[in-house]
Parts: structure tokens; sequence; C-alpha cells
């Protein structure tokens, strides 16, 4: 989930599924400065009850994976040659509600599917409930070899945190938050995709027959670059929608419409599988600045 108090959308409108979206909504564009006109407001909607709960503008993916596996919820893109970077950046905003189901859940991997063993994914970004630490994982000989790091800092249940992992051919990297928590030097520049279909999951990770490393919470603004962005570049652009024409963006899911089309307009759509609600911006908020270019800051209104 977006820090919400600084988050910045782009125009859109929301096209009725039902009685669930109804709503046109005009955004202001500007990091610094963040104007919500709100036009029509007439959803039912979806409502999250967590953390007070939102109920308005469709803003997220709830993707409900409790440890039972009473429910199962995640996103599945179909393989694209085109996400098969060898220098790679995937970021993400998560706020995790639960343990998840089976062992530690992925937030956005591309992976071997209906295969158990090791090093069966290209790349992964995992969130381990134990210790709350994210991990990002890749596979420089398939079933042989590959380099992992763990973050040092770590994102609570219940927390939202901004997570992205980079691979510029060297260094391997996590950030939370926008700024680098942890590094490991890779044991090759080689990301190994396998010569054969991988699908990119959201909130899960297909590594065997039946068995998914589900991710229980909400996950948003999910975007894949072709190349190691630095912190400046993941803290400047963390908080703000993207245009979805950013040199280098291979595939953004922001989740915004209702449903996990590419936002980048490459048409790498993803398909939900199971259930998905969407968290929903409260409507009781008109404008919202959070401060100026020099930094002035105001208060929310």
């Amino acid at each position: 989930m977006l820090d919400w108090s600084s988050w910045i959308s782009r125009t859109w409108a929301a096209r009725p599924e039902g009685d669930e979206l109804k709503e046109e909504v005009v955004v202001g564009r500007k990091c610094s400065v963040i104007v919500f006109f709100v036009l029509i407001a007439v959803s039912s909607g979806v409502t999250w009850a967590g953390d007070g709960g939102f109920n308005g503008l469709p803003l997220g993916i709830d993707l409900p994976n409790p440890v039972d596996g009473s429910e199962t919820g995640y996103v599945r893109i179909a393989d694209d040659d085109a996400l098969e970077p060898q220098t790679l950046t995937i970021e993400a905003w998560i706020h995790p509600l639960g343990p998840g189901y089976n062992s530690e859940p992925v937030i956005v991997g591309k992976t071997m599917e209906g295969h158990s063993g090791s090093w069966i994914w290209a790349w992964v970004m995992i969130w381990h409930p134990g210790t709350g630490a994210v991990s990002a994982w890749l596979t420089h000989d398939v079933g042989a070899a590959g380099t992992s790091c763990s973050s040092i800092g770590s994102v609570a249940m219940g927390a939202s945190a901004h997570v992205a992992m980079t691979f510029d051919g060297t260094w391997l990297r996590v950030f939370i938050d926008g700024q680098l928590d942890n590094e490991a030097a890779a044991s090759s520049a080689n990301v190994d995709y396998q010569g054969q279909d991988l699908a990119t999951f959201v909130g899960a990770g297909n590594f065997a027959p039946g068995w998914l490393r589900r991710f229980d919470g909400i996950i948003d603004e999910v975007r894949i670059w072709d190349h190691a962005r630095d912190a400046a570049e993941i803290a400047g652009q963390m908080n703000c929608a993207l245009s979805g024409d950013e040199p280098g963006l291979l595939a953004y899911y922001s989740f915004n419409m209702g449903d996990a089309r590419d936002d980048s307009d490459q048409g790498r759509d993803g398909v939900i599988e199971g259930t998905a609600d969407y968290v929903n911006y409260s409507q009781d908020c008109m404008i919202h600045f959070d401060g100026f270019d020099d930094g002035t800051a105001l208060a929310w209104n």
C-alpha cells in the first residue's frame, strides 16, 4: 500500500463493474503538490477494515491468503520475453496483514511453474513474516547457483513500506522506503531465464504443484524496470504515480482501475487468480497538499 499522505495519482475514470465502481476522478499530478477533485463518488465499493479502513477510490490490491489456506488470491502475468532483463529493478508497496500461506510469501517473482527444487526462479522478492526481513534472489544457473541478499531492516506485519530489489550485473541490492538496506556481490552477471516459459507472479510463487508461497495482505504500485535504479531514483518516485512511458519501464501495475492491467500500456496485463479485493481511498479526503518544492509543509486538509 502506498504512503497515502504523499501518494500521487493521475487522471482516470473508473469504469463501472456492477455497482462497485462508479467514480470519475481528476487528480492534479505533482510529487510535491497533490490535489484530489472528486467529481462523482457514489460507489458502495470494497472496504478494507485494516488500520481504520478505506472506502472510495480503488488504489491497491488486497490478496487474502490466510495461513490455513482457506482463501487464495494472487496475480499471474503470462510469460513475455520482454520481462527477462539481465539488469533490473523490481518495486512494490506492501502492507502484510498475516504470515501468508506456505513458508515465506512472495511479493513479486518470475518463477518456473509446477516445479520444486533449488534456484528455480529467475528472480524473486520475498517477505519473511518471522523477522519482517525482505530478501532478493537471482538465479545464475538453474538448479545450481544464484545470489541472494536479505535486508537488515524489516517490515512489520500491519505496517506499510516500499520495497525494491535491483541488479546491475555486479551487485544485488535491497531497498526499504527508498533507502539502500543491504547488498551482496553477485557470483555471476547472468540471470538465467531457463529458456522456457516463466510467468511473473504478484503475491505468490508457484514453485511446486499446488504449493504457492502466497502473500496475505496488500500489494500496490508494482514496477518492473530493465535497469538498476539507484536510491535517489527509487526514493524520488516511490510516492508518485508513473506516467507509464518512463524509459526502461517494462511493466507497471497500479491496480487503480480495479483490475491487473499493465499501466505502461505495453499489454502485459495480469490475471487475478482466486479472490482479490481492492483497497479504497477515503471519499472524505478532497484536497491534500504535503508540501512545496521549497520544502514548505502544509497540513492535511
